[in-house]
């Protein structure tokens, strides 16, 4: 009777994991034959609406599970654009903060509309020469924003 009940426990070990496996996680290969602008992506993000954000070397994708969309960061009203995307981020007022090799930009979702944000800092006479790695939803609705010195500017 131990013998059966090891037996039926080591074979429940042994096939359960595998059937359990089975269909859970769906691996599709995106690369530049689907759309992507560069393979060497940066950053990702799923935003409240579904899509999949990428930030590569080469601009911002947007994947929905069948087509990649490639979005130019470039703010029309001040002619201020970057496309090497470093860091992404979605806030609760369905803003995606877009952080890039020579600043920060907010694209608003609903619109597809683009903003060039200009930064002020005691301690730093200006943000805008740094690169930005990480946005990090804080405490009372604000964002911490880690940077590191843009040499190349």
């Amino acid at each position: 009777m131990k013998r059966n009940l090891l037996l039926f426990l080591l074979s429940v070990c042994f096939f359960l994991p595998d059937f359990a496996a089975t269909g859970q996680y769906n691996f599709i290969r995106v690369d530049g034959e689907s759309g992507l602008s560069n393979s060497h992506v940066k950053s990702i993000i799923q935003d409240s609406y579904g899509f999949i954000w990428l930030g590569t070397r080469n601009g911002l994708n947007r994947y929905d599970g069948v087509s990649m969309k490639l979005y130019n960061c470039y703010d029309e009203t001040l002619q201020h654009g970057n496309q090497v995307i470093s860091a992404l981020f979605e806030d609760n007022h369905r803003q995606l903060w877009i952080g890039t090799d020579d600043g920060v930009y907010i694209q608003d979702l609903a619109t597809g509309k683009f903003s060039f944000m200009i930064f002020q800092s005691l301690l730093i006479s200006s943000l805008n020469s740094y690169a930005f790695l990480l946005f990090i939803s804080c405490k009372l609705n604000r964002i911490c924003i880690s940077i590191y010195q843009n040499t190349n500017s």
